[in-house]
């Protein structure tokens, strides 16, 4: 009886904390305008965020909306050896909307990408992608 009343006093605690019975899930999942925008309250931590995966030959960012520049609501992506968009030297920018798990970092200073710009990254860990990959018609 004191085992049952411990595990059910410990789901309750875990569901009400995580969401879940068993502990502390793996990432948090969270929408993209909403962590770049709480981006200190999430530095460091392992997350889950849904965005359109842009890609050039010299750039890798996740972005709100594909009708803002480059620099706004926007977080550098680092793949390591993940290929999220197969890459032909000298295309035009692509595109996918994806979901990228990973650990984020936010720094109000810019300094993440290439140049150091960016004010926010996420070091990719997996992914899922959504729809086909289309060519960019604009400028990134």
């Amino acid at each position: 009886m004191v085992i049952l009343v411990g595990f059910s006093i410990y789901a309750l605690v875990n569901f009400a904390r995580y969401g879940q019975v068993f502990g502390k899930p793996k990432y948090i999942r969270m929408e993209l305008v909403e962590l770049l925008s709480f981006g200190n309250f999430y530095n460091g931590k392992s997350v889950c965020t849904r965005g359109y995966y842009v890609e050039d030959e010299k750039l890798r960012l996740l972005k709100v909306s594909l009708a803002e520049d480059r620099y706004t609501r926007v977080a550098w992506v680092i793949t390591g050896n993940l290929e999220i968009i197969t890459r032909i030297p000298g295309a035009k920018a692509k595109f996918v909307e994806a979901e990228l798990c990973g650990e984020f970092e936010s720094s109000r200073n810019g300094e993440f990408g290439e140049p150091p710009v960016w004010i926010a990254q996420i070091t990719v860990e997996s992914y899922k992608t959504f729809g086909d990959v289309q060519e960019l018609e604009t400028q990134i």
